[in-house]
Formats: structure tokens, C-alpha cells, sequence
């Protein structure tokens, strides 16, 4: 059982810097980058709010899935980190995709 409660300990502190990213950053007057601070977003994105607000909901839709990985690791343990492989490979991938559309659509 201690296992499971670390892993779900561990995935929520993974999760808690994206949920405070996406509550902070959201109404912030630079653009959000994507892992990194990317300083020529300036230049590129033309509604900074928007792209923000859209930026903020990815963030915590990758944030819950973080969070759904340790409630199933705290239900069973091969759920848990199935589900954990999933959100470190398909959904950084689609979490870049997201990032590559939201850019596009605001530049």
C-alpha cells in the first residue's frame, strides 16, 4: 500500500506546478511557452490572452491526466503506472500537438 501512495503522492507533484501554471499564467501579459520560456512567442503570437486562456486549459487537462495516473496507481499499482507510461509518452505528444495548433491559430 506504501507504493501506491507514493506514486500517487509523486504524480500529484508533477501535476501541481502545470495546475499552478494554468491558474497564474493564464491572465499573464506574455505569452505562455510551452516547456521552456520561449522568448520569441513575443513576436509570433498576436492575441496573447487568448492563446493564454487556451494554453492554460491544455496545461490542466495534462495536469488531470497526471492526476488520474495516481488515483489508478492508488487503486492498483499496474494501472497506475500503465497509466502513467501513457500520460509521459502519448500525451506529451499530444500535449505538443495541442501546443503546435494553439500556436498556429495565434500567430
Amino acid at each position: 500500500m506504501l507504493e501506491r501512495i507514493v506514486m500517487l503522492f509523486c504524480c500529484l507533484l508533477c501535476a501541481f506546478p502545470l495546475f499552478v501554471v494554468s491558474k497564474y499564467d493564464k491572465d499573464g501579459n506574455e505569452p505562455m511557452g510551452f516547456w521552456t520560456n520561449d522568448k520569441s512567442l513575443k513576436s509570433k503570437v498576436k492575441n496573447v490572452s487568448d492563446y493564454n486562456q487556451e494554453m492554460a486549459a491544455l496545461y490542466k487537462k495534462y495536469a488531470y491526466a497526471l492526476v488520474l495516473a495516481g488515483v489508478g496507481g492508488l487503486i492498483h499499482m499496474m494501472i497506475g503506472l500503465v497509466l502513467l507510461g501513457v500520460v509521459c509518452t502519448v500525451g506529451i505528444w499530444l500535449l505538443y500537438r495541442g501546443y503546435k495548433k494553439i500556436l498556429a491559430k495565434y500567430s
